[in-house]
């Protein structure tokens, strides 16, 4: 029976302590920003026709490396990525002057902006869609999911699409440009003033210096 003071206001320090935390974080907000780049680039291709027919899968599957500066918004940037595809079943997404139809299985990219800041994604549940022509051409569509980054992208989230097209110029060096749009969702960690204002009411509550209503009731029972 003794120890029912102290365990009730062991509880209501933490109660205290969480509840002087959640008005800072309510202040952070995010915000977005648009994503537009024209691109033009390389793509080196290293998947051979024995890779598809054998139905590999990443990381199994070799990898086509994809290398492409990109002008517009919010900066220019360069972008490295990897794409890994297998054959589709039939050809309901291409046209019908389309030799074969590829399934983007997965194609994670790191965007590298101007300002040194990195943009991560990686392909979405639908991945996207590679049509081959005769000619060694080819277009894709690749929808792409956000993860982060680093500088004021390290919590970003959001989607981008890919359009390219592709040309031959070698045996296995080809020739890119489309474009890449999308949205950046922008969630910003505290700053260090409101990491400041926090600590000092954790330190307040902590000590009962703070006289409202929640810090009286802690006195309360302290004293009984």
């Amino acid at each position: 029976m003794k120890q029912t003071p102290r365990l009730l206001t062991i509880i209501l320090i933490f109660t205290l302590l969480l509840s002087g935390c959640q008005p800072i974080a309510a202040t952070v907000e995010s915000s977005s920003q648009q994503v537009d780049l024209s691109l033009t680039g390389t793509l080196v291709n290293s998947i051979s026709v024995l890779d598809l027919a054998s139905g590999k899968q990443p990381p199994d599957l070799p990898a086509t490396l994809i290398q492409v500066t990109g002008k517009g918004r919010p900066t220019s940037a360069t972008i490295t990525g990897l794409s890994y595809a297998i054959p589709s079943e039939g050809m309901a997404n291409c046209e019908q002057s389309a030799v074969a139809e590829l399934h983007i299985v997965e194609n994670p990219i790191v965007i590298t902006f101007n300002d040194g800041s990195l943009l991560n994604a990686n392909s979405s549940a639908e991945g996207g869609t590679i049509c081959l022509s005769a000619d060694g051409s080819s277009t894709a569509q690749i929808s792409l999911q956000i993860s982060g980054g680093s500088g004021k992208y390290i919590n970003a989230s959001g989607s981008l699409e890919l359009a390219v097209k592709t040309y031959p110029v070698g045996r296995s060096l080809l020739a890119e440009e489309g474009t890449l749009v999308g949205d950046i969702i922008l969630q910003p960690a505290a700053s260090a003033a409101q990491k400041s204002i926090t600590n000092a009411k954790i330190v307040r509550y902590a000590s009962g210096q703070i006289i409202d209503n929640r810090a009286l009731a802690y006195r309360d029972i302290k004293n009984h």
